[in-house]
């Protein structure tokens, strides 16, 4: 994946990758931990594990038109509301 995303990422030297980039949306900070313009990559947790809305997903899909997540774990009961 980290060879994919930079594929993405290094061919525009004026869109450089930015890590820690704050998406404001609704009066909350969502912290994107590494992205371009177009393209962000986040572990699953940065994004299921926290209290986020769907506000905050549309967000990120309006701002990015690819996202990377990675570290998905195996879903089973114990993990339901992270689905």
């Amino acid at each position: 994946m980290d060879k994919l995303f930079t594929s993405l990422t290094s061919g525009d030297p004026s869109d450089p990758v930015i890590a820690d980039r704050e998406l404001h949306t609704w009066g909350r900070t969502i912290m994107v931990p590494e992205s371009t313009s177009k393209v962000a990559k986040f572990r699953f947790d940065d994004l299921c594990g926290k209290p986020l809305s769907a506000a905050d997903y549309i967000e990120i899909t309006k701002t990015f038109g690819t996202v990377f997540l990675l570290d998905v774990p195996k879903m089973g009961l114990d993990l339901k509301d992270k689905v």
